[in-house]
């Protein structure tokens, strides 16, 4: 792969501390706060951890956070990079219009 390519891919790929943000808002309920990125980063979630393959909103997806350890949580962030769409692949998760359970 050239430099190109590679710089290209990793300019799309959020990096760890963007997949954290992104799951420290869910964590804390920060729903209407979340972008479009952010909402890659859970569908991408949801790809990779089939415990959320249900969840119909970013509520459900918080919680389900909240329950997991440090190591869990650092292995999510891992897998969400290693998963992550190219920007051909990107679309809105069809829980991203919902609006949030009280």
């Amino acid at each position: 792969m050239d430099d190109r390519a590679s710089e290209s891919k990793s300019a799309v790929i959020p990096s760890e501390m963007e997949i954290v943000d992104c799951f420290t808002r869910l964590i804390f309920g920060d729903n209407d706060a979340l972008s479009e990125g952010d909402r890659t980063i859970v569908e991408t979630l949801s790809l990779v951890d089939c415990n959320l393959a249900h969840c119909s909103d970013a509520a459900e997806v918080g919680a389900y956070l909240r329950e997991l350890g440090v190591r869990e949580m650092i292995r999510l962030v891992r897998q969400v990079q290693d998963h992550y769409p190219s920007p051909a692949q990107t679309g809105s998760p069809s829980w991203s219009n919902q609006p949030a359970r009280a």
